[in-house]
């Protein structure tokens, strides 16, 4: 099932028209970074800026992605979801890179995936990737998500 998912959430990227890359301190921001500067209060990285996407609640779990923009740019460098358990108020950061992005990258993705999402968070993470969808098909206005 988790394989099946990774490859649709790929293929939608892929398809989506997603182009460029995420460079390692990007991502290293989006899996790591974000976290620790929600935690300490600290401002947004400097040179980027993030845009909310899509927000699905299922079964008391959301499922949040955002799209990390480098300031100068139209395009995303990469996403991130965040998970939260409503429940617990657990919350878990996955880093997603663009489709060109190196390898390692993707692994370390899948590596985070694996380890510790059950089958309704994936069928949430579904979702919001279908959701992530119709940005890249242009049926979302930047702007719009950008005032929220």
């Amino acid at each position: 099932m988790n394989k099946i998912v990774l490859w649709m959430a790929a293929m939608f990227f892929t398809a989506a028209g997603a182009n460029g890359q995420t460079t390692e301190e990007e991502y290293k921001y989006l899996a790591e970074g974000y976290e620790m500067q929600l935690k300490g209060g600290l401002d947004m990285k400097k040179g980027y800026r993030f845009v909310n996407l899509t927000a699905d609640t299922i079964k008391g779990r959301v499922s949040s992605f955002k799209a990390l923009f480098r300031d100068d740019e139209d395009t995303p460098c990469g996403f991130l979801l965040v998970y939260t358990k409503l429940s617990s108020g657990d919350i878990s950061y996955v880093a997603i890179p663009l489709p060109d992005s190196d390898d390692k990258l993707w692994q370390k993705t899948y590596k985070t995936l694996y380890k510790g999402f059950y089958s309704d968070a994936i069928n949430s993470m579904l979702i919001g990737t279908m959701n992530l969808t119709g940005y890249f098909a242009g049926k979302v206005d930047v702007e719009e998500y950008e005032k929220k």
